[in-house]
């Protein structure tokens, strides 16, 4: 019974702690297998039957841990945009500024055949354009039909980019 009341303690301290639900779960589990292996005892031994209590039992609880835990985490996880969101949402001052080395690389791959060098040309030139309007126009004279229909992710991606840019103006 000792063991059984230090692994609720040690649950409860997990749940004020924000451990990690993992670890909230073995402990769990330890709960529930001391017992299981206490109604195994009581079984082969006598039936003794169950009175209810003024004191809850240790699964009532943990049950009462695990419901405020659910709840304290359902109020907790209220939807707000992060950081890294706002940051792929709103104005931009420069588009070359603002390109990943992956997205560098991925663009120059569809747009260019690879050509890292045109890229970065083309990028600087959609930095110092007037307009929305007019990027797209260099966008569409540059960049062959044929590569923005095949590559319709990639194209709405970077004229995503486009659009922030000019946002601001």
């Amino acid at each position: 019974m000792e063991r059984l009341k230090d692994l609720a303690e040690k649950l409860r301290l997990q749940v004020h702690s924000g451990a990690l639900k993992q670890e909230m779960l073995e402990t769990v589990l330890d709960i529930l297998r001391k017992l299981m292996t206490q109604v195994d005892k009581q079984e082969s031994k006598v039936f003794v039957p169950i009175v209810p209590s003024q004191k809850p039992s240790p699964a009532e609880d943990l049950n009462k841990e695990i419901n405020m835990l659910l709840s304290l985490n359902e109020k907790l996880n209220v939807s707000t945009p992060d950081i890294l969101e706002k940051q792929r949402v709103g104005p931009i001052e420069s588009i070359k500024q603002n390109l990943g080395l992956n997205e560098r690389f991925v663009f120059a791959h569809v747009f260019f055949n690879g050509k890292i060098g045109e890229f970065e040309s083309f990028v600087e030139q959609l930095d110092l354009l007037g307009s929305y309007d007019e990027a797209i126009k260099l966008l569409e004279f540059s960049v062959a039909d044929t590569v923005r229909q095949y590559n319709p992710d990639t194209t709405d991606q970077f004229v995503e980019l486009i659009r922030r840019r000019f946002s601001s103006k």
